[in-house]
């Protein structure tokens, strides 16, 4: 079975742990999305820091990708529709076996495109060349409405630690 066939729904209903968290698409949801990766992981018994900051870190640039796509150019008097689904970005974390999946939702159809031109010192341009580095593989699929495509998911896949502590042998889980 290939990452890319798996669906998101089948991945949180069927196998592994699932978590979902819903943002609204302003500038600085980045934090609390890399801040929940960290505790959902911990609360999983991911202790390893290298992996903790390797996800975190794709959640960072996808997150900033889907918010960029995202961004809200409404005036403050619309503030109101902050919360219906066009302006969220949903991320989604999933361990299947012993692969960590990132999925991050936003309402663009517009597919992900690594930048291959922008130097490495440069602070912007480079979010899909770093996930490509960490992850074993990332890619996107479009989320079907019931009138067509209304969004895309651009997901990654890391390896989870072969040590790690169960937090089920610790908390009454």
């Amino acid at each position: 079975m290939t990452v890319g066939r798996i669906s998101g729904s089948i991945l949180q209903t069927q196998y592994g742990r699932a978590e979902t968290l819903k943002l609204v698409a302003l500038p600085d949801a980045v934090g609390p999305a890399r801040a929940y990766c960290a505790a959902t992981l911990r609360g999983w018994g991911y202790t390893d820091p290298d992996f903790l900051f390797n996800a975190g870190l794709v959640v960072s640039e996808l997150v900033t990708n889907a918010l960029e796509a995202t961004t809200l150019h409404d005036p403050p008097e619309a503030m109101g529709h902050l919360l219906e689904e066009g302006a969220l970005v949903r991320l989604t974390l999933t361990v299947l076996a012993d692969l960590l999946f990132i999925e991050v939702w936003d309402r663009v159809l517009r597919p992900p495109r690594p930048r291959c031109d922008v130097p490495d010192d440069a602070t912007r341009g480079r979010g899909l060349r770093i996930v490509a580095d960490l992850a074993c593989q990332w890619s996107y699929r479009y989320s079907e409405g019931p009138c067509g495509p209304y969004g895309k998911t651009v997901f990654a896949v890391l390896p989870v630690p072969i040590r790690q502590i169960e937090a089920s042998k610790y908390l009454d889980l």
